[in-house]
């Protein structure tokens, strides 16, 4: 995965058959190889745009997979688009609950970690800039 500054990811997913290696990459013969590209663009300060795209490489495209990815990948979307929704609802209505993190939250954490620390340095930068 690569993410880059504010909120833009391209996420790289490949499959491969089970090959023989026992450290390192794999050598098992690639089966799928994909790319997910998404950006998320605040729009006000209580919502933003979500952009989503999906692509296969033509090593391992086949007839029918981008109709069938493209299902999938939209169904999944829109089903982290209701979950955030729900979320972000709670979170308005109970700004002091505790919240609870899994594993799987460790990226976006990261990523709201890094956010904050450019915020805080932009608007360090903003204050020292004589007027």
């Amino acid at each position: 995965m690569r993410m880059s500054v504010p909120c833009n990811f391209i996420l790289h997913f490949s499959v491969h058959e089970v090959g023989s290696a026992t450290e390192g990459p794999t050598n098992g013969r690639l089966v799928l190889d994909t790319f997910s590209s998404q950006a998320v663009t605040p729009r006000d300060a209580h919502s933003c745009d979500y952009y989503y795209s999906w692509g296969c490489s033509r090593a391992t495209d086949m007839p029918g997979l981008t109709d069938l990815m493209h299902e999938a990948n939209n169904d999944a979307f829109l089903e982290d688009k209701a979950m955030l929704e729900g979320q972000y609802q709670r979170m308005r209505e109970r700004p002091d609950a505790p919240s609870v993190d899994i594993v799987h939250d460790a990226g976006p954490g990261k990523l709201l970690w890094v956010l904050d620390r450019l915020l805080k340095a932009e608007a360090q930068a903003i204050e020292i800039v004589p007027a």
